[in-house]
């Protein structure tokens, strides 16, 4: 089975830029019409994929012009984990509508910004990896009983580094020759994807999990610095995990080791997702003391809490702008709203399958809990189905053979929670709602929106705002 070759886009002497978890700025992903290469930029290997030229990257409104593209560059995807193979290493690493029905962040006790202040600092792409390794050395160094830590070497910046965190990955060496490889997860220094960002809930819901006896696979934690000195901003570490993930960018539907793998492959590749996303509602958020995941001024949790979190991520992210498709969704997601009935759970947030390490197609480790909850399983069910569902059908390319159909998928998945999964078609819209805002979002802190070509923009005429319009029969956007 062959390895895709990262190919990415950056700035000389510098750091690229890419969207973080599944966020990711792609031709596949944005519609038509993305922005010419920046002057000044190139092409090299063993970083990740950002973005392409305007000529090979009209995907998307026009499906039939994927297989073109895909003749004139082969582009790898963002891994959202953290990955190593063959010796290579790996790139790793989200108003007027009638009677509100939910609070406004104005009327919430939690602060409308993040708490994670963006300072005037270099990207960690853009530090000197030799200084990068110097100030990990001493930092690793107070972690150590007699202040002799291990040396930091080989640091990379990877060009994906992404708005909702940064990634340094690294080697560290022992006194006595052990070696290991570690990953710190950096907030970022400059933009904020979300709305009341918190950089601290990642790390956070993986130590409460891992400390809590969780079965959920997780790379092994290091500590969660808060000590400016460092890098101006707070971090964490974790240890390196094996294993592959799925590419976003070109999505693994369409080439790469996902579809190069066997039917069985495939499939067990799709259950053991769908063990791991069982693993996290299973655990209990009691003992693990994760009830702080609420945020009980939104309401109760579960939809109340996050419809009213995504219509303020909205109204933040447009400044006013209405976005025809996504204001139609909203209407329909109020006009729907199921009853929500039992306790709620431990949820994900990112369910989904590029936000899985893979080593022989079992999941060896679930990353990205930044935008982590509690809700009813659904939510994460139905953003799991969602993006299966948009890199093939919202591609026009057929899913892998091997994975499991959405209905086995759904009473499976019921069967593993001892209760029926309700209103999925209701969560996958959500799903879709919710992506769309962060590329609306996402796609202000990438572009200036006045410079892009032709009559296409990104934050309208994306992937998500196709896809719901196609799944409610509304007017395409245009």
């Amino acid at each position: 089975m062959g390895q895709d070759t990262a190919v990415g886009l950056h700035p000389a002497l510098s750091g690229g830029v890419r969207a973080h978890a599944g966020k990711a700025l792609v031709p596949a992903l944005v519609g038509r019409g993305p922005r010419q290469r920046p002057q000044g930029h190139r092409v090299d290997h063993d970083v990740l994929a950002v973005g392409a030229q305007a000529a090979q990257t009209r995907l998307l409104h026009d499906p039939g012009q994927v297989a073109l593209a895909l003749e004139g560059h082969r582009e790898a995807g963002e891994l959202a984990g953290l990955a190593e193979r063959d010796g290579r290493f790996g790139q790793v690493d989200h108003y007027e509508h009638g009677v509100r029905r939910y609070p406004p962040a104005s009327a919430l006790h939690r602060r409308a910004e993040s708490s994670v202040e963006c300072r005037s600092v270099p990207d960690i792409s853009q530090r000197d990896p030799e200084q990068v390794a110097a100030t990990l050395s001493r930092w690793l160094a107070t972690k150590s009983a007699d202040g002799r830590g291990p040396e930091v070497f080989d640091v990379k910046a990877p060009g994906s580094n992404g708005f909702s965190n940064e990634t340094i990955l690294c080697r560290t060496r022992t006194v006595d020759g052990a070696e290991k490889r570690l990953v710190v997860r950096v907030a970022p220094t400059k933009h904020l994807l979300f709305l009341d960002a918190e950089f601290s809930t990642q790390y956070r819901a993986m130590r409460a999990l891992a400390d809590g006896g969780s079965a959920v696979p997780l790379p092994r934690l290091g500590w969660y610095e808060e000590d400016l000195q460092y890098f101006g901003v707070p971090f964490f570490s974790m240890d390196h995990v094996e294993g592959l993930v799925p590419s976003d960018n070109i999505p693994y539907t369409m080439e790469g080791w996902v579809m190069e793998a066997s039917p069985e492959q495939q499939e067990r590749m799709w259950w053991s997702g769908i063990d791991a996303l069982a693993a996290v509602h299973r655990t209990d958020w009691r003992a693990t003391r994760l009830e702080w995941l609420s945020t009980p001024a939104r309401g109760k949790p579960g939809l109340e809490q996050q419809l009213s979190y995504y219509r303020d991520f909205l109204d933040w992210a447009t400044k006013g702008e209405k976005v025809p498709v996504i204001e139609s969704t909203w209407q329909w997601l109020v006009e729907h709203k199921p009853a929500e009935d039992g306790d709620v759970v431990i949820s994900w947030g990112d369910s989904r399958i590029g936000n899985i390490i893979w080593d022989d197609f079992q999941a060896a480790a679930v990353v990205d809990w930044e935008m982590a909850s509690l809700a009813q399983p659904e939510l994460d069910l139905g953003w799991w189905l969602y993006f299966d569902r948009q890199f093939s059908e919202g591609l026009g390319v057929p899913r892998p053979a091997g994975f499991g159909s959405h209905e086995e998928t759904i009473e499976r998945y019921s069967e593993m929670m001892g209760r029926p999964m309700r209103d999925i078609f209701y969560y996958e819209i959500f799903s879709g709602f919710r992506f769309a805002v962060v590329m609306y979002r996402l796609s202000d802190l990438v572009f200036d929106r006045e410079d892009m070509e032709g009559d296409a923009d990104m934050a309208t005429d994306n992937i998500a705002t196709q896809l719901l319009a196609k799944m409610l029969d509304l007017e395409p956007p245009t």
